[in-house]
């Protein structure tokens, strides 16, 4: 409940909306396929955001950010598009919290043992998993 209170009081920033659109390309893909152009111009918006936004304002929407990128990765978007949001998904990962990239990896390989996933989905799963070992030795390191 505190959670709430705390997200009602502070302003809706540009990476609050942009955050705020991926959950809803995410929540609508039942209804239709997300445009990739669109996915893509939103993405590359939220990768320049990420660079202006204060920490603190990261670190209040992370997970929702982090959750909309799952599952606009669960679309099966196209490489393009799944560049950009592996791409922001480390980005926000180093700016933030960076304990979460464990269970990101965790859930993403859950993902790829699910033997139910289509091929897109699958490469989109490997992808990102890669981009975000990948970013873990950039932070260790």
């Amino acid at each position: 409940m505190s959670k709430n209170l705390v997200r009602e009081n502070v302003p809706l920033s540009r990476f609050g909306v942009l955050v705020a659109q991926l959950e809803y390309i995410g929540a609508s893909a039942s209804q239709q396929s997300p445009d990739p152009l669109l996915s893509f111009d939103l993405l590359s918006d939220l990768l320049s955001a990420i660079d202006e936004e204060p920490q603190e304002s990261i670190l209040l929407w992370q997970r929702k950010c982090e959750d909309a990128l799952y599952s606009l990765l669960k679309l099966g978007s196209r490489r393009p598009v799944r560049h950009l949001a592996s791409a922001a998904m480390a980005k926000i990962i180093s700016r933030g919290d960076s304990i979460s990239i464990y269970s990101r990896a965790s859930s993403l390989q859950g993902f790829l043992s699910d033997a139910k996933r289509s091929e897109p989905q699958r490469v989109a799963g490997w992808f990102k998993i890669s981009f975000l070992f990948s970013s873990i030795r950039k932070i260790i390191i």
